[in-house]
């Protein structure tokens, strides 16, 4: 049932579209195997073609809506393999370590002479830094 809900999407979505593009769409893969063989389209000889299917389309008609259904077909092809791609999955520590965090440094108690006469004066000097 998902697969007629969803050609139906794309059929109303392509009925929105122009005669041009319609036609180029379903003809696309015909269009294109002629197209690589020439060095550059002839937008007069697929006018005449269209013609020749009952359907009457400008040159610069048909030019733009090929750019139009190329750029389309590009754009579904990216989004369709981007989300196929399969992410890496990201490795598992096979061992658990508990996050440790650094001690602070430690501060060593200050050792006084016992039999020192204590002193008025203090054991730094500001005066250098002046």
């Amino acid at each position: 049932m998902a697969k007629d809900v969803g050609k139906r999407l794309l059929e109303t979505t392509l009925a929105y579209r122009s005669g041009a593009y319609q036609w180029l769409r379903k003809n696309r893969a015909q269009i294109a195997r002629i197209f690589a063989k020439q060095a550059q389209p002839s937008w007069k000889a697929l006018v005449e073609t269209a013609a020749a299917d009952g359907k009457d389309f400008t040159a610069n008609a048909l030019r733009k809506a090929w750019l139009r259904v190329e750029a389309d077909l590009a754009r579904e092809a990216e989004r369709l393999t981007r989300s196929t791609a399969k992410q890496p999955a990201l490795p598992r520590p096979a061992v658990r370590v508990p996050v440790t965090h650094p001690r602070p440094p430690s501060v060593r108690p200050v050792r006084h002479d016992d039999n020192a006469e204590p002193d008025d004066e203090p054991d730094f000097d500001f005066s250098a830094n002046l």
